[in-house]
């Protein structure tokens, strides 16, 4: 689980809620640039691998992954007036437990795989399970 100082002071019937919240600039069809500084903490890399398929990781920038136990929420808002690619999916959490890696799908508003525009930002937020406390 991810061992981080978190602020304890949450209202959620559900314990042990970790929200991460990251920006991230895209390219087109090369990698995106993530965010740094306050605001972008938990996340420890934003891949590109394929049209509109993203593999991210929590953690910190060269160091260990961040393991969750689930994944509870996951949203992106775009900055822009109408983003190529402004549906989001995850493909698969199966790993969060395990490497702190989800697999992530942008598509375009007719369903199809597609990537986020050169030049624009999403917002990103999940929320993650890191306790296993009931």
């Amino acid at each position: 689980m991810a061992a981080r100082n978190f602020t304890l002071v949450s209202h959620s019937a559900t314990k042990g809620v970790v929200d991460v919240f990251f920006k991230v600039t895209f390219d087109g069809t090369s990698q995106p640039t993530l965010g740094t500084g306050a605001g972008n903490i938990g996340v420890k890399s934003f891949v590109r691998t394929d049209v509109g398929l993203y593999t991210l990781v929590f953690g910190t920038p060269s160091q260990d992954a961040d393991t969750y136990m689930a994944v509870l929420s996951g949203s992106v808002i775009f900055e822009g007036q109408s983003p190529d690619a402004p549906v989001l999916n995850i493909i698969s959490s199966s790993a969060i437990n395990t490497t702190g890696t989800l697999t992530l799908q942008f598509r375009d508003l007719g369903a199809t795989a597609a990537d986020p525009a050169t030049g624009e930002i999403g917002y990103f937020r999940f929320a993650l399970r890191n306790s296993t406390a009931i």
